[in-house]
């Protein structure tokens, strides 16, 4: 064993580490600042002192330096894909535990799976090479989330895989506990301020109620827990079976969309809907610039001309329904991700993010032109859903190409009364999709 005491100024040359590195782990464990340190041998006292720390050095000299100081458990975490551009943290001492981690990551694009292949052969070999993408966090006793995880799933050694999710307004982490052979426990929400707090409130509350309707308790996550460790209220859910849903619209989604409808379908005034839609423009996206302004009041203009005395189809919906939140087993579609969705939206309005993600994220599928409910006579609803959309992508700072799609698919919807789909729409946007962006693939695993 290495000693403070015998080694005060050894330190294991490494990486820098990003400060999101520190402050994932800082709100899975609860730690606070003054729990993080640079290296067990520059800080001995903060060591001695300490029941839980953070070390950016992960060497084995601070590794076994701290369980000389009384540190009953050391957890190392492996950084991917680096560690000033970290991704994934995964737990470096247990191989099944890391190669499992990246099932946290569900890929559609020929470069997130290459990505996720390169890192599950990494883990699988134990990180050769990454020395200087390590770091530790030691204790004397079990920490907050563990107990948590030994009280809901009866596991007293479960492993941490982090996500730690794209760099938005709502960033949150998203943690699989597994067992030490790897089997998936539960997966943990934790916000990284108040707006992923207000999102994971959301879906919180979301499943608590959809677990009251019998269809729909096989088809979304248990929720285990809804609690606060000290940094927030974190949320704890049940793993779903099966493998990622199809990247296209099938009748295992028509039967998932008809089961979620039925647990509160109602009518809905057309125009409250266009109302509450302008409120929700003006609160989140009021910084987009004139061009957008315009387009918008010209789509609110048509939208209520369009729906005035009319009443509009309304029930739960999901809010992100996309191939990577949604699991296929036994021909039965299942769904997680619950943060965006809404006791009250028109019906159709997954059915349309279905089909604009995957057109414009990953190339799949027509796009939503294909679908009647976008042309005229009908297409009300279609123009408040991609305001409605882009008014929630531009209050997470999504990348610009994003909000270009909706653009382009707003200025084809008003440039003329369509009666059909149209193969026109391809050449509007495909400036907007020529090259692949990496933030694009990045929101896939959110």
């Amino acid at each position: 064993m290495i000693s403070l005491a015998d080694t005060p100024r050894r330190i294991a040359s490494r990486s820098p580490i990003s400060p999101l590195v520190e402050r994932a782990l800082s709100a899975l464990f609860n730690l606070s600042e003054k729990q993080v340190i640079t290296s067990p041998f520059e800080e001995p006292e903060v060591v001695r002192k300490s029941a839980a720390l953070l070390s950016l050095d992960g060497s084995t000299a601070s590794a076994s330096a701290l369980t000389s100081a009384g540190f009953r458990k050391i957890r190392s975490f492996a950084v991917l894909p680096s560690t000033t551009e970290p991704r994934w943290l995964l737990p470096e001492d247990n191989s099944r535990q890391a190669v499992r981690g990246l099932k946290l990551f569900t890929p559609f694009s020929i470069r997130t799976r290459i990505l996720k292949a390169l890192g599950q052969g990494i883990a699988a070999a134990g990180f050769p090479g990454r020395s200087n993408s390590r770091v530790l966090v030691a204790s004397r006793e079990p920490l907050p989330i563990e107990n948590l995880v030994k009280g809901l799933a009866h596991e007293s050694n479960a492993g941490f895989a982090i996500s730690l999710g794209t760099p938005v307004a709502c960033q949150k982490l998203t943690v699989q506990a597994m067992s030490p052979a790897g089997e998936i426990l539960a997966y943990i929400k934790i916000p990284f301020g108040p707006e992923s707090q207000v999102r994971i409130q959301a879906e919180a509350e979301i499943l608590e109620k959809l677990s009251h309707f019998p269809k729909m308790r096989s088809r979304i996550p248990r929720l285990l827990s809804y609690a606060d460790l000290g940094n927030g209220r974190i949320l704890v859910q049940t793993p779903l079976s099966g493998n990622p849903g199809p990247t296209f619209l099938t009748p295992s989604h028509t039967e998932f969309l008809q089961d979620l409808h039925a647990c509160g379908l109602l009518k809905y005034p057309g125009a409250l809907l266009v109302t509450e839609t302008f409120h929700l423009w003006n609160q989140l996206a009021s910084g987009l610039g004139a061009a957008w302004q315009a387009i918008a009041r010209e789509a609110f203009r048509v939208a209520s001309r369009e729906l005035d005395g009319r009443d509009i189809l309304c029930a739960p919906a999901h809010g992100d329904f996309v191939p990577w939140n949604t699991r296929e087993l036994s021909g039965q579609l299942s769904c997680f991700d619950w943060e965006s969705a809404s006791w009250r939206a028109p019906v159709d309005w997954d059915m349309f993010h279905f089909m604009a993600q995957t057109h414009s994220l990953i190339k799949e599928g027509p796009g939503p032109v294909s679908l009647p409910e976008t042309g005229n006579g009908s297409r009300g609803s279609y123009l408040l859903y991609l305001l409605y959309s882009t008014a929630q992508l531009a209050a997470e700072n999504s990348p610009l190409p994003t909000l270009e799609y909706r653009r382009a698919l707003l200025r084809h919807n008003l440039s003329s009364d369509l009666t059909g789909p149209s193969a026109n729409v391809s050449r509007v946007t495909k400036n907007v999709m020529k090259e692949p962006c990496l933030n694009w693939e990045n929101r896939i695993d959110d």
